[in-house]
């Protein structure tokens, strides 16, 4: 497993908002409705990796301006600072909202909390089996928390799933089920390949150490060596 000091850039960012939403354990009420973003498993105004018009490439004022105008955003919140934008969204008294990142001006991620709840079987129905997953550990205040990033390239999708399974058990226990809870999505820009991806994403890093804990998709199994994408 990665030790608890190496997090990638995209993987802080995913991890930053996983603290937030843990801090909640409830989706808004149905009165609500018309202010939930559900464009991810519907494919409206457009599909991943674009999110209402904003997709990697865009410059960080055309992003920002039509972050403004998205209606559940609440657009006072709207912070620009050391090459990311952050927001939350408008339903008082939960955790959302997310994050854009920006990279020599031009935009790198979007990721974003859900507010309603999606498995891991439902978001397999609407994209295909994910190539695969990254595995990260960290010590939280309960203790050693798992959280999965699972990768669909071609689609420029990565969805953060926290697991329950402890690190230990993971070659006997299947660390991630059908009815897993999708906490957190984020887009780059999609590519052919995974290398590719990781490439884009972690520039600053070598591949191999940026891949060293990333399993390929193989169903919801146990974890094992033969898994792992660099062996």
């Amino acid at each position: 497993m990665k030790s608890e000091q190496f997090i990638k850039p995209l993987g802080a960012v995913l991890l930053s908002a996983l603290i937030v939403a843990c801090r909640y354990n409830s989706y808004p009420s149905a009165a609500y409705d018309e202010s939930i973003d559900r464009s991810l498993i519907t494919s409206e105004p457009c599909a991943p990796p674009c999110w209402y018009g904003i997709q990697p490439g865009d410059t960080q004022e055309n992003a920002v301006n039509k972050l403004r105008e998205l209606p559940f955003v609440d657009s006072a919140t709207i912070e620009e600072q050391n090459g990311e934008v952050s927001w939350d969204d408008v339903i008082p008294g939960k955790s959302g909202g997310g994050t854009l990142t920006f990279r020599q001006g031009e935009l790198a991620t979007i990721s974003y909390q859900l507010q309603y709840p999606l498995s891991m079987k439902e978001l397999v129905d609407i994209f295909g089996e994910p190539h695969g997953f990254d595995v990260f550990t960290s010590r939280g205040t309960r203790g050693i928390e798992t959280i999965l990033y699972i990768y669909w390239p071609s689609q420029g999708l990565v969805a953060t799933v926290p697991v329950d399974v402890e690190p230990s058990e993971m070659e006997s226990t299947a660390p991630i089920r059908p009815d897993s809870i999708v906490s957190i999505i984020a887009y780059y820009k999609n590519q052919a390949d995974i290398e590719a991806v990781f490439q884009e994403l972690y520039a600053d890093y070598p591949l191999e150490e940026t891949m060293d804990n990333y399993y390929r998709w193989n169903g919801y199994v146990p974890l094992s060596d033969r898994m792992l994408y660099l062996q």
